[in-house]
């Protein structure tokens, strides 16, 4: 394994609030993808598992806060009440480039449902009003935080592989 290869944009240091959120979410969007950068089945299908699971958690978190709660979708999400953690369980031979792939795209369809609602716009979820600002906050906060999960396993397998 190499250091990551793909880019990401910082975030501004200036800007109106939808921009400055926008960009933040963006930024920690983009880090799944550098953190995996190089990771392949010849690392090692074991080493595989927990980025590839975190990522598809990722993916499901985005499908949840913007089509289900915010756009009223619903219909393919993996979890259920029951077993509210499904979408960290994935087939352990599920290519993690696939899965990658997927949280794109799904970034790409949580973009488009963020940009057409006001910051203060406010849905009813679980018995109180949550607002598409929260849900930004609330994204990068999760995306952040299982970033560093995925820092984590990086640097294990770097110190694994003696690089």
């Amino acid at each position: 394994m190499s250091t990551p290869a793909v880019e990401r944009t910082r975030p501004p240091l200036a800007g109106d609030e939808r921009a400055l959120l926008a960009a933040f979410l963006d930024f920690h969007r983009a880090t799944p993808r550098t953190r995996c950068d190089g990771l392949s089945p010849a690392t090692g299908l074991p080493q595989l598992i927990v980025p590839t699971r975190i990522v598809a958690h990722l993916r499901w978190l985005e499908y949840f806060w913007c089509e289900v709660v915010l756009a009223g979708r619903h219909g393919k999400a993996p979890y259920t009440e029951d077993d509210p953690a499904t979408d960290f369980k994935v087939p352990d031979d599920t290519p993690l480039e696939l899965v990658l792939d997927e949280y794109e795209r799904q970034c790409r369809n949580s973009r488009e449902v963020l940009a057409g609602l006001d910051l203060d716009h406010e849905v009813r979820w679980h018995g109180r009003n949550t607002s598409v600002r929260w849900v930004f906050l609330h994204l990068i906060e999760e995306t952040a935080r299982h970033n560093g999960q995925l820092d984590a396993v990086r640097e294990l397998l770097n110190s694994a592989t003696g690089e």
